[in-house]
Parts: structure tokens; C-alpha cells; sequence
């Protein structure tokens, strides 16, 4: 083998390796630009997909109402049948109830009842009387922050009569106070659990009303 065949040679090798190797270098510099790039537009998209996220979460939150406040009611006993002693037979034991709000600001609106809603009226421990409660809401109104009689109650015990020691009772309590207590509680649909007092007075005169706490 000749000595010029063994340089021509050597030189295309060198040549050869020289172009691969530019190739190569030229691939890995695309192939890092390449890389660098999509770093970027991929940094860029999740910055804006948190951004958007951000603000639609601040969008929600600003358009978010918050809920009402749960009303202050009172409540009173417009009528009662079967306390009288001089009733025979006594009529069965029902209790006419009046619900009130107060504090109500003119936008304000709230509704609750209905369902399986139930008051139940009884005199020191002893259950008297239960009635349903009928869907109602308290609406506010421009000129005025009380509502008189925003629903009623018919609490009764059909084809129940009292005992004598119970209407006695009431009737000793209506003499020496002057009035008798009965306490009004129950669950309510879209409200919580109701817990009342109310006062019959003697000569059923019932116009004052108690405030209700709501559990």
C-alpha cells in the first residue's frame, strides 16, 4: 500500500469525522434551543393558566352573596281552648300561636317551614299539644323593621282532653301570678331547632311576645 493511498485516506477519515462530528454539535444546539423554547412557552402557559385561575377565583369570590342571617322571631299565644275548668266536657287542648319578626332591614328575605316543620306546646314537661308549621318568609319593608304575624301556628291535641290536675294547675298559676308559662319548641324546615316561651295571661289577654332562640 502506497504512502500517498495511506494519507488519502487518513484525510477522508479526518474529513469524515470532522463533518459527523459538526452534525452532531449542530443537533445538540438545535436540539437545546428546541428544548429552551418550549421551557419557555410551557412556563409561560402555566403562569397564565394560575393567573387565570386566580382571577376567576376572585371573580367567584367577588360574585359570591354571602347567605342571610337567620331572623330574630317572637312568638305569642293569640288563643287557647281546653284549660278551662268550667268546660264539660273540657274541649281538647289547642293553642293558636303567632309568629313575629323584628330587626328586619328592608332587603331582607328569608323563608323556611314547610315539610316536616313542627311546634309542640308543653307546660312543665308535660306535652300539651303540637301543630305543623306552614312554609312562610320574612320580607323587609321600607318603612318598617318589624313584622307583625309572619305565620301561625294551630298546635292541637284531636280528641285528647286535660286532666283536672292539669287545668287545675294552670288555673292556680293564672290565679296567684296572674299568668301561666308554656314552652313552644320544636325543629323547623330551613331554620334549626326553635325553642319559645309564651304567656297566657289571665283573661287571655296575650299581647306580649317572646323572643325565640334557634339552635
Amino acid at each position: 500500500m502506497s504512502d500517498k493511498f495511506v494519507q488519502d485516506l487518513k484525510y477522508d477519515t479526518r474529513l469524515h469525522c470532522s463533518g459527523r462530528w459538526r452534525w452532531i454539535t449542530q443537533s445538540h444546539v438545535v436540539c437545546f434551543v428546541v428544548g429552551v423554547l418550549l421551557t419557555i412557552l410551557v412556563s409561560s402557559g402555566i403562569v397564565l393558566a394560575i393567573s387565570y385561575d386566580d382571577d376567576n377565583a376572585r371573580a367567584a369570590t367577588a360574585n359570591v352573596t354571602p347567605p342571610q342571617p337567620k331572623p330574630n322571631l317572637f312568638i305569642r299565644l293569640e288563643g287557647v281552648e281546653g284549660l278551662n275548668l268550667c268546660d264539660s266536657p273540657p274541649a281538647p287542648p289547642a293553642f293558636h300561636l303567632v309568629v313575629d319578626a323584628d330587626w328586619i332591614p328592608a332587603s331582607y328575605r328569608y323563608c323556611s317551614g314547610g315539610c316536616n316543620s313542627m311546634l309542640r306546646v308543653s307546660y312543665h314537661g308535660m306535652i300539651l299539644a303540637w301543630g305543623h308549621v306552614p312554609w312562610f318568609c320574612v320580607e323587609g319593608r321600607p318603612t318598617e323593621n318589624a313584622i307583625d304575624g309572619v305565620v301561625t301556628v294551630e298546635a292541637k291535641a284531636d280528641g285528647v282532653e286535660l286532666r283536672e290536675e292539669v287545668r287545675n294547675l294552670v288555673q292556680s298559676e293564672l290565679d296567684v301570678v296572674g299568668k301561666a308559662e308554656f314552652e313552644v319548641e320544636g325543629e323547623v324546615n330551613g331554620l334549626g331547632y326553635l325553642r319559645c316561651k309564651t304567656l297566657l295571661f289571665k283573661g287571655n289577654a296575650t299581647e306580649e311576645a317572646s323572643l325565640c332562640l334557634v339552635q
